[in-house]
């Protein structure tokens, strides 16, 4: 399960507006900084939002479906 290279920022950011504003939008690239891992992240603005959108996981966007984590910012940022 994982986002496919055809998913878009416009798309994650329509797939989880349906929960709340979202903020950042961060997709991870393989080391030659142009294909993506099929990994990234997705800022929304309050608890409640990412907890809808932790119990909406997995989330499909066109054919992939985005399985939902939550993680929290670290004290170094």
């Amino acid at each position: 399960m994982g986002m496919k290279a055809n998913v878009t920022e416009p798309d994650l950011r329509e797939a989880f507006s349906v929960f709340g504003h979202v903020g950042e939008i961060r997709r991870l690239l393989l080391p030659d900084g142009v294909h993506t891992s099929g990994q990234g992240f997705v800022t929304l603005d309050s608890l409640s939002a990412a907890k809808s959108a932790l119990a909406a996981s997995p989330i499909l966007i066109d054919t992939s479906r985005i399985k939902v984590l939550r993680m929290e910012k670290s004290s170094n940022t």
